[in-house]
């Protein structure tokens, strides 16, 4: 039951009843809306059901169980070897990124990021060239396998281009890609702009 004002509606099924008032009444129903227009005057009642689709933003198109995946490059005002050593290094991690970091800088060490929301491990480290690691967040499911990440910094004239490839990110997962340029890119060059 729905009660809005001085409006109340049953819903069961096909069948509703509704005490006629001056207000417009929303419920939601499994996949849709219903929204219940009361007309005082005609005492009319009109009812209308909305299904709800949900569409997965840019980069997370994965149903049915599918593993997505994306690249995106950003460029910097820095060496890759600052670079390197700043994603490896907890606090300078935590001031490029504005989020509390920490990392242990070894092959097997573990990370956090964002206090805590992201998490994994180092697999692979090449010093000032390319770090994989195994990723995860808060969002996702304890059964998900972690995702796998790959950065690799290259020397590029007035400073460093970073790649970043993001695989292996599990079904119903938020839009990691635009998440990478507003929690990781943007501040970033805003931090090495000003150093």
């Amino acid at each position: 039951m729905i009660i809005i004002g001085n409006v109340s509606a049953v819903f069961v099924t096909n069948y509703i009843s509704a005490s006629i008032g001056p207000y417009l009444v929303v419920g939601y129903v499994g996949l849709g809306l219903i929204i219940l227009v009361i007309r005082k005057k005609q005492r009319l009642c009109s009812l209308l059901f909305i299904k709800l689709v949900p569409i997965a933003p840019r980069g997370t198109q994965n149903r049915n169980g599918m593993k997505t995946s994306f690249e995106q490059k950003a460029t910097f005002p820095v060496s890759p070897k600052e670079l390197y050593n700043a994603w490896l290094d907890g606090k300078q991690h935590s001031k490029m990124t504005g989020g509390d970091a920490t990392v242990n800088a070894v092959v097997g060490g573990k990370f956090t990021a964002w206090e805590g929301y992201i998490w994994g491990m180092n697999k692979t480290l090449t010093p000032h060239s390319e770090i994989a690691q195994s990723w995860r967040t808060s969002e996702f499911e304890e059964t998900d396998e972690d995702s796998e990440l790959t950065i690799h910094f290259k020397e590029i004239p007035g400073g460093c281009e970073l790649t970043l490839a993001h695989s292996n990110i599990p079904e119903g997962q938020p839009n990691y890609e635009q998440g990478w340029q507003e929690h990781y890119f943007t501040p970033m060059q805003e931090y090495f702009k000003n150093k």
